[in-house]
């Protein structure tokens, strides 16, 4: 079997220009009119909002739900999107604390990080349980159990502390 090659300049320029081009087509309204660049650098930031639902599609927060009406769904759905804005934001407050601090902070494999995920920081939190004592006149008592300097300094960089677990919220 003989082959025989012959480069097509022409087809391969077209080919070229095609794989190195793709159409971004955006809903902003006029008001907010945004240059090709602009619209660009948007559409790559979004590798951000899919990392951060990566954590909504974990089969540790969804596995099989079942709910009968539309109306149920859109409701779940909702309560998702509020998790995950907490989830983002406390991610988002101790990442701008520990750009004012040198020391990082300790996450899990014991790495030094002054960036950690939301990830690392719910993991850091699972290590964390709160005992609620109950004794016989009917009086409560909360202690937290396995709490060590670096997570009582992650909830201080979160904007809170450890008495959040054991003390009475009075709104």
């Amino acid at each position: 079997m003989k082959l025989n090659l012959c480069e097509n300049d022409e087809s391969i320029d077209k080919h070229r220009n095609e794989a190195g081009m793709f159409v971004l087509i955006t809903n902003i309204i006029d008001s907010k009119k945004l240059t090709d660049e602009e619209v660009l650098r948007e559409y790559k930031e979004q590798i951000y909002v899919e990392t951060n639902f990566k954590a909504l599609k974990n089969l540790d927060f969804i596995d099989e739900i079942y709910l009968k009406t539309p109306e149920r769904i859109e409701a779940l759905g909702y309560i998702f999107l509020l998790a995950l804005m907490v989830y983002t934001s406390i991610e988002r407050e101790v990442r701008k604390a520990l750009k004012k601090e040198k020391e990082p902070l300790i996450i899990p494999g014991k790495i030094k990080s002054h960036t950690p995920t939301a990830s690392n920081i719910m993991e850091l939190l699972e290590k964390m349980l709160v005992l609620i004592v109950t004794f016989e006149d009917g009086t409560v008592k909360r202690q937290i159990n396995k709490i060590n300097a670096n997570l009582k300094r992650l909830l201080v960089l979160a904007g809170f502390n450890e008495k959040i677990y054991v003390e009475d919220y009075i709104a």
